[in-house]
């Protein structure tokens, strides 16, 4: 007897879209049939315009599709629920329909490549930094800490706002000050960033000054 794998995987093709409907959900599935060919073969040159239209359809499922998109566990037209002795059942992404019993030849898996995965990442960040999980707003601010972007400095203000650790809060006020040096193009918030640093000794801070 095969055991059972639950695995929580997509669904771009089945049902036609409405323009009548407005709904989060409505337009979010509108872009995935829309944007099919790019996000599954997808570049890290071509891949983030179609990111920027996923993630302002503000969808609630929008997280959780990144996340399985950059995990490689997106297959053509479904989601795996789960993989039993006639094959595997496939539930639909956007409103859970089950699209019954398909071969593993039915089907195909998106492996997005590592530049691809980084682009996804990016977009994860304002996700998991607001997260109500200390541990995944900790791992978010050494991810963002590697790879700055200039449109992680609104983020973070947010973030900083809400934040209650005063650990996580020091150092996303570390973060936000690097980021406007590096980034901001209001010359009294980069001079009063790089003031705060006046005796700072730490390395990072260095760095940055440098």
């Amino acid at each position: 007897m095969h055991s059972l794998k639950i695995l929580f995987i997509i669904t771009f093709f089945f049902g036609t879209f409405n323009n009548c409907y407005a709904s989060q959900n409505d337009y979010f599935n509108k872009i995935l049939i829309e944007d099919f060919k790019l996000i599954s073969k997808s570049s890290s040159k071509t891949i983030e315009p179609v990111i920027d239209r996923l993630l302002s359809t503000k969808s609630p499922k929008i997280e959780q599709f990144l996340k399985l998109w950059k995990n490689k566990k997106l297959y053509f037209i479904t989601i795996i629920k789960q993989k039993s002795s006639k094959g595997y059942e496939l539930i639909k992404f956007t409103n859970s329909e089950n699209l019954g019993l398909f071969s593993k030849k039915e089907i195909r898996n998106i492996k997005p490549n590592s530049g691809v995965r980084s682009k996804i990442s990016n977009a994860l960040v304002g996700f998991e930094i607001l997260n109500e999980d200390r541990l995944i707003r900790e791992k978010s601010l050494e991810n963002l800490s590697r790879k700055f972007q200039p449109e992680y400095l609104v983020l973070l203000e947010t973030a900083l706002a809400k934040e209650k650790d005063k650990i996580l809060k020091q150092r996303m006020k570390e973060l936000l000050i690097f980021g406007t040096i590096k980034f901001s193009k209001n010359k009294k918030n980069r001079i009063s960033a790089i003031s705060s640093l006046k005796d700072n000794m730490a390395i990072e801070a260095r760095g940055i000054l440098s």
